[in-house]
């Protein structure tokens, strides 16, 4: 198991906020759910219509060098 070097009394949100970044979280969702969908699984409504703004972002704009 992973140690963390937070004080004592740390909330989890507030270490998970720490430790995870938001922008990499939000594009491995919406890949794991074009891979769901992609596979037959139903998304819900809401999930379904993410993936697919997702892909339209990807058409519309060049994805990061840096990445």
């Amino acid at each position: 198991m992973t140690d963390f070097n937070f004080p004592e009394g740390t909330k989890r949100e507030d270490a998970v906020n720490e430790l995870v970044d938001d922008e990499q979280f939000k594009e491995m969702v919406l890949k794991q759910f074009n891979y769901m969908r992609i596979k037959g699984i139903n998304l819900v409504q809401d999930a379904d219509d993410m993936v697919n703004l997702y892909l339209k972002i990807c058409k519309a704009f060049e994805e990061d060098s840096n990445e």
